[in-house]
């Protein structure tokens, strides 16, 4: 059994029935008495501890295919690029690095992992923004749609012209999107072929193989997109990448953030030089001196991991104990504030009665607290004995009934991926 890209998150199912994929496969292969290899140029932080307790076996590429350079990554400070234009995304290095590659006859990739055209839509006299009517949510602007859509839930709406606080019609969009990093690209360079790839350019797995296609064949000269441009593509003749903007994922409120941003670089930073030619990244940032962006620079996967190592022993994360996310959704908000306060308490008297060395976090709502018109509370436990952990798990599962009740949903999400 093969799971490429094992770090992906795109394996967890954490709504539901909550799992993961590649420790599904990991459990099958147990169960057949096959083996099971786990591929990645940045496996996941827990996946890569398995291997110095021996849980897994570690082996190693070397060297990239045909013996080729690694590219040469350089990080622009954006608040010191005194030659950017005001309001523009694309900083001078990139934008001269594009004009090169271009000159060149050479393909170039951009990435920047948000879609639309600007991330929220403000009110320049009250200060708000305008947020979707059925989750905490601000509603991303989608400039050749002429919609407002939220990334959360689906819901879409006519871009309003007018705040619906204060009424004025001072509205501003404020970020950007890959729409807007689009936009700024043609104007740069008008007579280049230049194609965006993202969710809502290539919703079909047919409009996806064509533009794959068509960079491929040389028909794209420079591709624009979210995070499925970083995901194993070869394109020999691309000799420059640019992270437009790399501080995105940092400014999470999770443990994983900087692993992730490390991981999502690394596999971008892999499109670059892939062919005869020797390949360079630009890395666009606010935060220069950021762990994550100095390891993914100088290609040291192991200095990175050990670094979150050892960031992450105290307070305890995984990989040094095992995590249960337990996030309680009911449509009215001070209900799901009781039931999770409920369950908190149950937990803390189930730990103390068994003795299991078990934490209990919380309750407290979720960073995103309304989504789908839920309001969303949530709880984590923590522990080192996943026999413990399952044992709690077990006895939450048994007294739901009397728990949870009516109008309220509780999610029990072992090994959680995604902390919003």
């Amino acid at each position: 059994i093969i799971v490429d890209e094992e770090h992906d998150g795109g394996f967890k199912q954490d709504d539901g029935f909550c799992y993961h994929g590649r420790d599904l496969a990991v459990l099958r292969g147990r169960y057949h008495q096959a083996v099971v290899i786990l591929g990645s140029a940045t496996p996941s932080i827990t996946s890569y501890a398995h291997t110095f307790s021996g849980k897994y076996q570690l082996l190693q590429l070397t060297e990239r295919v045909g013996k080729r350079s690694l590219p040469k990554v350089e990080i622009v400070n954006l608040d010191k690029d005194k030659g950017r234009s005001k309001g523009r995304i694309i900083g001078s290095t990139l934008q001269e690095k594009l004009s090169t590659t271009l000159a060149g006859n050479r393909q170039a990739i951009l990435l920047l992992n948000r879609r639309g055209f600007s991330a929220v839509l403000l009110c320049q006299s009250c200060g708000t923004a305008v947020q979707c009517s059925h989750c905490h949510v601000s509603m991303t602007v989608h400039k050749g749609k002429d919609r407002l859509i939220c990334h959360y839930c689906g819901y879409s709406q006519a871009t309003t012209t007018s705040c619906t606080q204060c009424r004025s019609t001072a509205l501003l969009p404020v970020g950007f999107g890959t729409e807007r990093v689009e936009e700024e690209v043609v104007e740069l360079f008008p007579t280049a072929k230049v194609c965006r790839i993202d969710s809502d350019t290539a919703g079909s797995r047919q409009n996806f193989k064509r533009i794959l296609t068509e960079m491929h064949n040389g028909q794209i000269d420079i591709l624009i997109g979210t995070q499925m441009i970083a995901k194993g593509h070869h394109f020999p003749n691309v000799t420059l990448v640019g992270v437009v903007w790399a501080d995105g994922g940092m400014n999470m409120p999770d443990f994983r953030a900087a692993e992730r941003t490390f991981q999502l670089i690394t596999q971008v930073i892999g499109r670059a030089g892939r062919g005869d030619s020797p390949g360079e990244v630009v890395i666009q940032t606010m935060r220069p001196d950021h762990y994550a962006l100095g390891f993914a620079k100088d290609h040291q996967y192991l200095a990175m991991y050990q670094n979150e190592m050892r960031l992450r022993r105290h307070p305890a994360f995984p990989p040094y104990v095992r995590l249960v996310a337990l996030r309680v959704e009911a449509k009215v908000e001070a209900l799901a504030q009781q039931i999770a306060t409920r369950i908190a308490r149950f937990c803390r008297e189930q730990v103390e009665q068994h003795h299991l060395m078990v934490e209990t976090l919380g309750p407290a709502p979720a960073p995103l607290d309304k989504i789908k018109d839920f309001y969303r509370w949530q709880l984590l436990l923590k522990g080192q004995s996943s026999g413990q952990l399952q044992q709690l798990c077990a006895a939450l599962r048994g007294n739901r009934p009397n728990l949870v009740g009516h109008g309220c949903r509780l999610v029990i999400d072992v090994d959680p991926e995604n902390m919003m």
